[in-house]
């Protein structure tokens, strides 16, 4: 979320500012663009497009026979909404994990 409105406090679910969102894709990972929906009202939506990314870290290893690979990234997206009266747009840092086990 935006760095202003990540500042607030629990007082955001009272007044009703905090929403949840569906992905329009769950499997696809991290994409350059990312579209999200708010379930009770769909044409209410957030779109996240890929300014920049950079590698932190990354580690290999094995659990079993299966090989891990966990890699932390720096994403930076621009974050827009859409179908709301006031629409603020901000850039957004997120530090990121991907997750990768092959299969047995």
């Amino acid at each position: 979320m935006p760095k202003a409105l990540a500042k607030g406090d629990i007082g955001g679910l009272v007044r009703s500012e905090i929403f949840a969102f569906d992905a329009d894709d769950n499997n696809s990972g991290f994409m350059t663009t990312m579209k999200f929906a708010r379930g009770a009202y769909p044409d209410q939506k957030i779109v996240l497009t890929e300014k920049s990314s950079r590698k932190i870290s990354e580690q290999n290893g094995h659990v079993g026979t299966r090989e891990k690979t966990t890699t932390n990234f720096r994403k930076t997206y621009h974050y827009q909404r859409l179908g709301w009266t006031d629409s603020p747009e901000a850039d957004i840092v997120m530090e990121c994990i991907e997750y990768m086990l092959t299969a047995p």
